[in-house]
């Protein structure tokens, strides 16, 4: 039994130590995630979870990485630039759901190992030629990535 309570001890300690280490991390290596109306942000979630919602009238960019964690990105009320936008997307053993306006062209170049990309968005056939077009890069390594609009979620 108490080889067991070491066991079990050791394990939330190492735990606790990786959803640390994973904070650190990944806020180091963000930009714009803490502003809603940024034109471009980096966000990443190790070990954890995270949320961010845009507001911008000018996304040009974003990038999300998910390591054994998830991400919630809402863009609904984001606006994207004159040009479109992309967004890089990257889920290890982990999730990335993204929410996107339903008059977005949505491209995605899908890199999947082990994992899925799942793409609900309004079929391009039924936009207009000058819809405002968000190109994704998206790798899901034994994780998964879902894009959505709100009425499919």
């Amino acid at each position: 039994m108490k080889h067991l309570v070491k066991v079990i001890v050791a394990t939330a300690v190492v735990s606790g130590g990786l959803w640390g280490l994973g904070l650190v991390l990944a806020r180091r290596f963000e930009h714009g995630a803490g502003y809603a109306d940024a034109d471009e942000f980096r966000i990443a979630a190790v070990w954890g979870g995270r949320e961010f919602t845009s507001t911008t009238t000018n996304l040009v960019s974003g990038w999300a990485v998910a390591v054994l964690a998830g991400i919630a990105l809402d863009l609904r009320d984001a606006k994207l630039g004159p040009d479109g936008a992309s967004l890089a997307l990257r889920a290890t053993v982990g999730g990335i759901s993204v929410t996107v306006p339903d008059d977005w062209r949505v491209v995605v170049d899908r890199n999947v190992r082990a994992g899925g990309v799942e793409v609900r968005t309004t079929d391009p056939d039924l936009l207009p030629d000058d819809a405002p077009t968000l190109r994704v890069t998206a790798t899901a390594h034994t994780g998964g990535i879902v894009i959505t609009t709100a009425d499919e979620r």
